[in-house]
């Protein structure tokens, strides 16, 4: 194989006991062989070009990873807003931006501060408690929508929490037109009562006009 690759020493590229490669070398420059000494310079030079080709391959996984959870947020018909410890926006995806009506590069790496009330004390508080928050419903005062609204705290090896997750969707369609059918039961019940009390007092009208022409 040395002979196929025209070269006549090679030197295993290993990282924390694993082969990521193999160094192949051809004939030295100066003399037919490479001795003690430059073998050893050579297995030196293996071991830091395996560590950091070890570290470029977990930097390219972990961009893939952080590519494959973009996307799934960026899918999600719910809207999702993290926070690290540090108490700044970490993420907020597609669906988050519709509902709030803002923009991501105005959000993420900013205070939590500069989300809309109370949706950052809400995060505060399950990053601060740990506790969850399922389902809860409120109104912003920013255009009166309406929310449900969840908070995860996301745990490491500590006991503090690393982070906090806000899960939220927006119900404000569904409570105006919860509001549009109450009220328009409310209108329907008033008309009948309305025709009802007309019908009762049209009914002695009817019988004194009756006698009167009598």
């Amino acid at each position: 194989e040395l002979k196929l690759l025209q070269s006549v020493l090679a030197v295993p590229m290993l990282a924390h006991g694993d082969l990521v490669a193999i160094l192949v070398v051809g004939q030295p420059v100066v003399g037919s062989t490479y001795g003690r000494r430059e073998t050893e310079t050579l297995f030196d030079l293996a071991a830091h070009l395996a560590t950091a080709i070890r570290d470029i391959a977990l930097h390219h996984q972990l961009q893939r990873e952080k590519e494959f959870t973009e996307r799934i947020l960026e899918h999600m018909s719910s809207g999702v807003i993290t926070i690290g410890r540090d108490q700044r926006v970490g993420t907020m995806n597609r669906r988050a931006e519709e509902i709030l009506q803002l923009t991501a590069s105005s959000v993420v790496n900013e205070d939590l501060r500069t989300l809309p009330s109370p949706l950052g004390d809400m995060l505060y508080d399950t990053l601060r408690s740990g506790r969850t928050v399922a389902r809860a419903e409120l109104q912003l005062a920013l255009r009166g929508l309406w929310l449900e609204v969840s908070t995860y705290p996301v745990r490491g090896d500590d006991s503090l929490p690393m982070g906090a997750v806000l899960v939220f969707e927006d119900r404000t369609a569904q409570k105006e037109l919860a509001a549009r059918r109450r009220q328009a039961e409310q209108t329907q019940l008033l008309t009948r009562v309305v025709a009802r009390i007309a019908d009762e007092i049209k009914n002695p009208l009817v019988s004194i006009n009756t006698f009167i022409e009598l």
